[in-house]
């Protein structure tokens, strides 16, 4: 059907779709866990960065174990559940440009009221999310995919679809 990948919430997830021979691309939206797994070495595993501490924790993986890894970066725009807070985006710009096992390849925030009908929060927290597209697109030429819309995002305006869309 011409979707290249999926998204999932656990690591456990990604060991099930494993086992039935699923080669697609998984993005990890989800918290990692701090303990090594194998399934931390899939190549077609992305995993995102929701804090500080998930940076670290790759990156000594990633030079123990000689593997690279690839992140999305999450952007706390207001939903208020994970995801790099604004104000600690240098912090973050800084430990990634040090890392030597993580790689940026997206960056995405999701809308906690994306279905209102005014979309006035909506509005605000793409308005914040491009602004942190902008500053990381500055600093990581690796950064491809950019993505917000969720389901009500995605029906709501074309202005959320960016490159990638998450139904």
């Amino acid at each position: 059907s011409g979707v290249p990948g999926f998204c999932i919430a656990q690591l456990s997830e990604a060991e099930m779709i494993r086992k039935e021979n699923l080669n697609s691309q998984l993005l990890h939206l989800g918290c990692i866990e701090h303990k090594y797994s194998e399934i931390l070495e899939d190549k077609n595993l992305l995993f995102t960065i929701n804090s500080l501490d998930d940076v670290t924790f790759l990156d000594r993986i990633g030079h123990t174990k000689g593997i690279s890894f690839y992140v999305h970066i999450k952007i706390d725009t207001g939903m208020t559940r994970l995801g790099i807070q604004l104000e600690h985006i240098e912090m973050l710009r800084d430990l990634l440009r040090n890392s030597k096992n993580v790689t940026v390849t997206g960056i995405f925030s999701h809308f906690s009221s994306a279905d209102d009908t005014d979309g006035k929060e909506m509005n605000k927290q793409r308005d914040k999310f491009k602004s942190a597209v902008k500053y990381f697109n500055d600093e990581f030429s690796s950064l491809k995919d950019i993505h917000i819309a969720n389901s009500a995002g995605l029906l709501k305006s074309n202005e959320n679809h960016f490159n990638m869309v998450r139904p």
